[in-house]
């Protein structure tokens, strides 16, 4: 039977989903009304499935409504019997309908452009597929590119390398939910190109797979031994990081007038962050712009405990109020690559390789795909000498810069922090990402409400 759920949008409308399971799938197809007398249609339409025995009733087109045979039968023709002029050819499709998209950044349309050129051009099938085709592109079509993200590409004679590295279980949700997102549109509007979007259905790489490999999670000592291995940048920026728990395009935003040293804790209020634009060419950034936080949820109170607000009492907030709060000595707010390159990568690098290996990569040099390469220079730093020397007193974990902010939030769930209070101290829009993410951080808090009912039902038994 047919569910109608009702949903709330940012604009006060509501939108009327109406699902349902046909028979013999598996996945619960959906239609969805909005619009004058929205809950009327969803409900007249969640009849017409149940007297269609739980299918797509006759004539009704996704998105559309009901149309005639004669449309009907102009939509479903073969497509070898249309004309060559009407042939959609994926790859030029996505980039128009990328074009056409409203309410993104300029960044955000350039980082789609990127992943159509990164992960769809150089999939062979992609480049004769049709979107009003469904020979050439269909569920199987989608399924298939999706395994050939993952699998990635062996080097033949290297072992251990690649030509094609396979692509993580996130990084394959992300092209897959633009390929969705893009084709959607194929299936609605006044011409619709196809029936179904191909996407629907793809059976993708679980998120929770890739969970431990992409994370990297430290705990004080290791953090502290991090720290040590910094120069001073680097310290300041990495603990005031771990501190707020603040993501790099927002706290590298912070001018120095937004501390607020007169609230109790002292904090900054989160309502800016830095976006990739690369037709941008203004300073201090160029390549960049100043826009909102990555969502609703992002506008938001970051506390300073008393060591982090020491760190900016060090002579940071002693600048104009205007002057940005983390920045390099030419005034410039410090960008992922120049602070990543000239000080996160060098102090990483000190934590992994002690003194003696150190000298070893200077002096020797080590192997690096099939080379012999020494280390002159902190310029010539790259993910290959991050290798744990595993000396006493060394780090061996590999963190990113983004690491620091797992790090904080797992130390505010080791603390016995209400997971509600960090989902919106992280900007979370929904708790339920902060237990996807972090929730197998959360073993502890299992086994003290284990306890807590083990506690209760004793009481019981005695009273008994």
């Amino acid at each position: 039977m047919a569910a109608i759920e009702p949903r709330l949008n940012d604009d006060g409308t509501t939108t009327y989903w109406v699902r349902w399971r046909q028979p013999g799938q598996t996945k619960k197809t959906n239609e969805q009304f909005t619009g004058p007398d929205a809950q009327l249609r969803a409900e007249r339409f969640a009849i017409d499935v149940k007297l269609a025995g739980g299918r797509w009733p006759k004539l009704w087109w996704p998105r559309v409504g009901y149309i005639t045979q004669e449309q009907w039968d102009h939509l479903t023709a073969p497509a070898a019997a249309e004309p060559a002029s009407a042939r959609v050819p994926l790859l030029p499709y996505l980039r128009e309908r990328v074009s056409l998209l409203t309410k993104v950044t300029p960044g955000t349309r350039n980082g789609y452009y990127r992943l159509i050129a990164n992960y769809f051009d150089s999939y062979e099938p992609f480049a004769t597929a049709d979107v009003a085709d469904p020979d050439t592109l269909n569920g199987d079509t989608i399924s298939a590119w999706v395994n050939w993200l993952g699998d990635g590409e062996p080097h033949p004679k290297i072992e251990g390398a690649w030509l094609r590295a396979p692509k993580a279980p996130k990084t394959i949700h992300n092209a897959h939910g633009l390929a969705y997102q893009l084709l959607d549109y194929a299936t609605r509007g006044e011409k619709p190109l196809r029936r179904t979007n191909p996407c629907t259905h793809t059976d993708l790489p679980s998120l929770d797979d890739s969970t431990d490999e992409e994370m990297t999670f430290l705990g004080h000592e290791e953090f502290w031994l991090l720290h040590a291995a910094g120069g001073p940048i680097a310290q300041d920026v990495s603990q005031f990081a771990v501190g707020t728990g603040a993501r790099f395009g927002e706290y590298t935003a912070f001018h120095v007038g937004d501390v607020r040293r007169d609230r109790q804790p002292a904090a900054l209020y989160v309502e800016r962050a830095w976006k990739r634009d690369e037709a941008s060419k203004e300073p201090p950034n160029p390549g960049f712009v100043i826009g909102p936080p990555k969502s609703s949820a992002g506008r938001r109170w970051v506390t300073l405990d008393e060591g982090t607000l020491g760190v900016l009492e060090g002579g940071y907030l002693d600048r104009p109020s205007t002057a940005w709060l983390l920045a390099d000595t030419a005034g410039r707010p410090w960008t992922h690559a120049r602070f990543y390159r000239g000080h996160w990568q060098p102090m990483v690098y000190r934590a992994l390789r002690c003194e003696e290996h150190r000298a070893i990569d200077k002096e020797e040099g080590r192997l690096i795909k099939g080379e012999r390469v020494r280390m002159t220079s902190k310029r010539e730093l790259s993910t290959a000498w991050m290798v744990p020397c595993l000396c006493p007193g060394t780090l061996t974990k590999v963190p990113r810069i983004h690491d620091l902010r797992h790090t904080w939030v797992s130390w505010l769930i080791a603390a016995k922090v209400p997971i509600p209070k960090i989902a919106k101290a992280a900007g979370h829009d929904d708790i339920k990402t902060t237990y996807k993410v972090y929730g197998h951080l959360m073993a502890e808090l299992d086994k003290e409400q284990a306890e807590a009912i083990g506690v209760a039902l004793r009481g019981l038994r005695r009273a008994a």
